[in-house]
């Protein structure tokens, strides 16, 4: 069994106001909402959720990813998460801040593990596949998470 280990950092700018930013991304409903690759989850509290996502099958591996994520809140500021239980270990953390031009930065911070049973040498490849793949869709789900967030309140964005 090989530990599958990796973390990425994004920086990307969202056309509306921190506070308008920070409200959707704390409300777990947005992000499924923003999300390609959700099969089912459950909110079991405010601070809480149960993730299981697609069965995801690479190199003739499969894989479904379950986690339970519990998340804690700065408001205005910072949304932090990491894994309870499940068969992937997650640290993230979501960091945002105002731009001299109103638009709001977030800057995502995340490491994540995982066991497989693989050789060494496959695990080297798979990781590095799973950094550029994990990375890449979570810039897609920050498009998609702005795009919503714009077209749902133009006046915050002064996009009309």
């Amino acid at each position: 069994m090989q530990q599958i280990s990796f973390s990425y950092d994004i920086q990307h700018s969202i056309n509306a106001p921190l506070p308008a930013v920070f409200a959707f991304l704390a409300d777990v409903h947005n992000i499924i909402a923003c999300s390609s690759d959700v099969e089912r989850y459950e909110v079991i509290d405010s601070r809480t959720a149960k993730w299981m996502l697609k069965t995801q099958e690479q190199f003739g591996l499969t894989f479904t990813p379950e986690y339970t994520l519990s998340y804690d809140f700065i408001p205005n500021n910072s949304i932090a998460w990491r894994t309870l239980d499940g068969n992937v270990a997650l640290a993230a953390q979501v960091i945002l801040s105002t731009l001299d031009d109103g638009r709001t930065s977030v800057t995502v911070k995340e490491e994540v593990r995982f066991p497989l049973d693989l050789s060494s040498t496959m695990a080297k490849v798979v990781s590095t596949f799973a950094r550029i793949t994990t990375r890449n869709e979570t810039v897609q789900w920050l498009k998609r998470a702005a795009d919503r967030l714009e077209q749902a309140a133009p006046e915050l964005t002064g996009s009309h």
